[in-house]
């Protein structure tokens, strides 16, 4: 993924969005179910530490919202799933996880609409003295 794409999503997610109103909202629940469903293709160590985080779900449930904002409707179906039409994936890498999804009106594109980095800037630990 390029850095300008990360920039823009970055943009995005720091921008807030004051006139948009939200039918229906998500919750930690749906989170680990959107997430479970992609987990056969993350490493057991990566699916463990990114399930446990509220941080990391409330942060993913961010990104869902943002998805949801660019392609314009709701992106979890009934079963709280990624919905098919959007070919949801998951690449691991190392101690890096990436979700993506595909889209688009014209000429459909495969996008990173989440990544995690478990290595090192990571430390789930931090002791304070």
């Amino acid at each position: 993924m390029s850095e300008i794409s990360r920039l823009k999503r970055l943009a995005k997610s720091l921008i807030s969005s004051l006139n948009k109103s939200r039918s229906h909202y998500y919750s930690f629940e749906d989170a680990k179910m959107a997430i479970n469903e992609l987990g056969m293709s993350i490493p057991p160590d990566l699916l463990a530490k990114l399930l446990d985080s509220d941080s990391l779900l409330d942060d993913f449930l961010s990104n869902l919202y943002t998805l949801e904002d660019d392609y314009g409707k709701p992106v979890l179906n009934a079963s709280s799933a990624i919905i098919p039409e959007l070919q949801p994936k998951v690449y691991a890498e190392g101690q890096r996880i990436a979700f993506t999804v595909t889209y688009g009106t014209f000429r459909k594109q495969e996008v990173i609409f989440a990544e995690y980095n478990f290595g090192e800037p990571y430390f789930k630990e931090v002791n304070v003295e």
